[in-house]
């Protein structure tokens, strides 16, 4: 989840870095508990995730705001819906819903604001872990001054144009290039 308007089409982010690390600890049981209960959403993010106050305050501000300058205010309340997404996830990572059997599975979890709605995509790959991607519209405003400099073990490889290895966007770095073919090294938040 980002700070402000993103360009690119994916993204970690900060928060589904500590949502992921305490979904895949020992605690996973304790965590898909409390989502299964009445406590507030942003509270389990804030005292059993231990996500970070300023990130709970940028969710607040931004995803889950019904006002005017929130965004998506069209589309509130989606704290449920992302909640849910969230549970399910837990549960498929935790138990094969084909055969009932308990299992194990590490999550990784992903943003993607190309939508016109929002949505959570979870998918189980080839039982060795579950992919949870959230869908959004791109979120308005002006791209996020913060200097995305850590290079991340994610790559998209896209018909770019003429493209030299090394250069650069505020989210990318260019690792290879075959005629308009250009693979890019995805960059994050610290």
């Amino acid at each position: 989840m980002s700070d402000g308007g993103l360009l690119g089409h994916i993204s970690k982010g900060p928060v589904h870095r500590r949502v992921d690390a305490y979904a895949n600890s020992q605690q996973r049981q304790s965590f898909l508990t409390a989502l299964q209960s009445t406590r507030d959403y942003l509270d389990i993010l804030d005292r059993d995730a231990g996500l970070d106050p300023r990130s709970i305050q940028n969710l607040r501000r931004t995803w889950y705001s019904q006002d005017a300058d929130g965004w998506w205010p069209w589309l509130q309340p989606i704290q449920p819906l992302i909640r849910q997404g969230l549970i399910e996830t837990l549960e498929l990572a935790s138990r094969d819903p084909d055969t009932g059997a308990t299992r194990n599975l590490p999550i990784d979890s992903y943003w993607l604001p190309v939508g016109d709605q929002v949505e959570t995509i979870i998918a189980v790959s080839l039982q060795q872990q579950v992919i949870r991607l959230l869908l959004t519209p791109p979120p308005p405003g002006p791209p996020s001054t913060r200097q995305r400099t850590t290079p991340i073990p994610m790559w998209v490889v896209k018909n770019s144009g003429p493209q030299t290895v090394g250069n650069q966007t505020p989210e990318e770095v260019v690792v290879a290039v075959q005629g308009n073919i250009v693979t890019w090294r995805r960059k994050e938040l610290p």
